[in-house]
């Protein structure tokens, strides 16, 4: 029989950045292939030297609705 290997991609916003990395590291250590968009460990790694809240005018929430 053929094991079925479960995939999970996580994604939200920024504001949720340090769970979303939690909840990755808790799939990943339970052997589950798990995406996390890369800005978001670099930003919980200290790699990135924005602010909440302050990202492009095109990213915005306004712009979304």
């Amino acid at each position: 029989m053929k094991s079925v290997s479960m995939k999970i991609t996580i994604c939200g916003s920024m504001s949720t950045a340090k769970k979303m990395y939690e909840v990755y590291k808790a799939l990943a250590k339970r052997g589950y292939q798990v995406f996390l968009p890369e800005f978001v460990i670099e930003y919980i790694r200290g790699n990135l030297d924005w602010e909440l809240g302050t990202l492009s005018p095109e990213e915005g929430a306004e712009k979304k609705i």
